[in-house]
């Protein structure tokens, strides 16, 4: 499975052989943000101007592995966004917060990067 959530589409393997077949965020029953490279959707496939589509998408199983960020069209060399580590993430969070919000107490901005690295970790944004 290859899925692009910025731009809503990408490509799942069909089962029968051949060509991958195209997917379609409208299509989805459930939050595009569940699906990642490994998931297992279940759909029908309907004949379209551009090949083979699928439609009626539900989501069978989860993968644990992290969200694979690629392009639309398939490539794995396409990177859409770097990983940034976990602890340049909670440092740029700090300065973020102080330069914004002088007020902010430390136990505040501890509160607000935890929830922040706990948000980011959960996406999969964060690597080594």
């Amino acid at each position: 499975m290859k899925f692009d959530q910025v731009r809503g589409y990408g490509f799942v393997a069909n089962d029968a052989g051949g060509d991958d077949i195209f997917l379609h965020v409208n299509d989805l029953e459930f939050d595009k943000h569940l699906l990642n490279a490994g998931s297992l959707v279940e759909f029908e496939v309907e004949d379209s101007p551009r090949g083979p589509k699928a439609f009626g998408v539900s989501l069978v199983g989860r993968s644990t592995a992290a969200p694979q960020r690629v392009s639309a069209a398939g490539g794995e060399d396409d990177v859409l966004c770097d990983f940034i580590p976990a602890g340049e993430f909670s440092a740029e969070v700090t300065e973020a917060l102080l330069n914004s919000v002088g007020s902010l107490t430390g136990e505040q901005i501890l509160g607000v990067r935890r929830a922040m690295v706990k948000l980011a970790e959960g996406h999969g944004w964060l690597g080594d």
